[in-house]
C-alpha cells in the first residue's frame, strides 16, 4: 500500500471517529411546564378533654381543680385571639351559683400577649389571648393550659348545676 493511500485512509478514519465522539445534537427551546399546588386553610381550635366535671362539693367548698388544654391551629397568616365565656350562670332549675364564683387560670405555650382578666367566668367573652405575629401561621400548634374551680357559696340549694364553656378563636 502506497504512503499517502495508507495517510489518507488514517485521516478519513481519524475523522470518522473525530464526528462520532462529538456527536451532532440539535437544539430547540426548552418545554415549560407550570405546576401548582393548593394549600387548604386550617383555622381550627379543640378543647382536651370536651367536657368539664367539677365533682360534688358540700357548700361552702371549692370543687377540685380541672384542666383544660385548648389547641390552637392557623396557617391563615393573620392576626388572631382566643377569648372564653359561658353561656349563662350554673344553675339547677331556679338555683344559680355566681360567675363570680367559677373560678380560672392558666398558662400558654405560645409568644403572644396573655390577660387572664378577674379570674372569674362572664357570659360575655373575654378574650385572653393574642397571637404574637410569629404565630399567624402555627407551625407547631399553641396549647393554652387552663384551670377551673368552683367556690360553692354557703347555703346553696343542692343539684346538679350546669352551664356551657364557650372558647372562641377569631381572626
Amino acid at each position: 500500500m502506497n504512503k499517502n493511500m495508507f495517510f489518507s485512509i488514517l485521516l478519513w478514519t481519524s475523522a470518522l471517529i473525530a464526528v462520532s465522539l462529538t456527536g451532532a445534537y440539535a437544539s430547540t427551546e426548552p418545554a415549560n411546564l407550570d405546576a401548582t399546588v393548593g394549600v387548604n386553610p386550617v383555622f381550627s381550635i379543640t378543647a382536651s378533654p370536651s367536657s368539664l366535671d367539677l365533682g360534688s362539693v358540700d357548700p361552702g367548698e371549692t370543687t377540685p381543680q380541672k384542666d383544660v388544654v385548648l389547641t390552637c391551629s392557623t396557617n391563615n397568616g393573620t392576626q388572631w385571639s382566643v377569648g372564653i365565656n359561658v353561656t349563662a350562670e350554673l344553675t339547677c332549675g331556679s338555683y344559680t351559683i355566681p360567675n363570680e364564683d367559677f373560678k380560672w387560670w392558666g398558662w400558654t405555650t405560645g409568644a403572644g400577649a396573655v390577660e387572664l382578666g378577674a379570674g372569674h367566668l362572664s357570659a360575655t367573652p373575654f378574650f385572653f389571648y393574642e397571637a404574637h405575629s410569629t404565630e399567624y401561621i402555627t407551625a407547631a400548634p399553641v396549647e393554652h393550659h387552663l384551670t377551673f374551680c368552683v367556690e360553692v357559696p354557703q347555703g346553696q340549694a343542692a343539684g346538679e348545676y350546669t352551664t356551657t364553656l364557650v372558647f372562641t378563636m377569631t381572626e
